[in-house]
């Protein structure tokens, strides 16, 4: 494997695999926690989730597909469980905002189209 590969193995992958929102750091480990189709904060309000703050700090690391202000769109793969981003194509992509203000919210999308919009 070379060093290339390695970096590219060892980046942080954000995906859904059945219900479960991974931020995967490698093959089989990352914090996992149950995906909710609408929306994660890292505010302790009823949709916090552990997984936002870790969203919002590899957000921060990457290229979004779009960004307007301080919100950024992200494709989210999604996966069947069993299946891994290090060895499978997704069975589909939805999409996320992610929005770092004082708190960081996570939103998700099926289309691209309503995604964009939420941007505006």
């Amino acid at each position: 494997m070379s060093f290339k590969d390695y970096l590219n193995e060892s980046q942080d992958k954000i995906f859904v695999a059945g219900n479960q929102l991974w931020v995967a750091y490698a093959e089989g480990s990352g914090t996992v926690s149950q995906y909710k189709e609408t929306y994660i904060s890292s505010n302790k309000d009823s949709n916090f989730d552990i997984n936002a703050s870790k969203i919002s700090t590899w957000a921060k690391k990457e290229k979004p597909l779009k960004q307007n202000d301080n919100k950024k769109l992200f494709e989210l793969p999604i996966f069947d469980v069993g299946k891994s981003p290090y060895n499978d194509k997704p069975k589909s992509l939805q999409y996320m905002v992610v929005t770092d203000e004082k708190s960081t919210v996570i939103n998700f999308f099926k289309s691209k189209k309503e995604a964009l919009a939420w941007l505006k």
